[in-house]
């Protein structure tokens, strides 16, 4: 995928969680496994954009090992060519925090 057609995805996946109420921050020029970052009242989530196909198993697992704070999701949003949404794959989540 080329930078240009990366960054125009991660901004539809901004705008479209932007639409279901999540403030968002682009990880831009990081080069890791978080390109978006959302977050709302109940918790957030960590997207990971990619443009028709979903990443390798190896690319998945170092996803879901990636470090999340209490209430937070792990997301891929993969977009398909023409596609008016993405489709939204739950690499998993955090545990609640239940200390007090």
């Amino acid at each position: 995928m080329s930078y240009a057609k990366g960054r125009r995805l991660e901004y539809r996946t901004i705008r479209y969680l932007e639409a279901q109420g999540y403030r968002c921050i682009r990880s831009a020029g990081s080069h890791g496994a978080v390109d978006v970052v959302a977050v709302n009242g109940t918790g957030g989530l960590f997207v990971q954009v990619k443009a028709n196909r979903l990443p390798s198993l190896d690319e998945r697992e170092t996803f879901a090992a990636y470090p999340c704070p209490p209430g937070f999701k792990r997301i891929i949003h993969r977009w398909r060519d023409y596609g008016k949404e993405p489709e939204a794959v739950d690499v998993g989540e955090s545990a609640p925090n239940t200390e007090r």
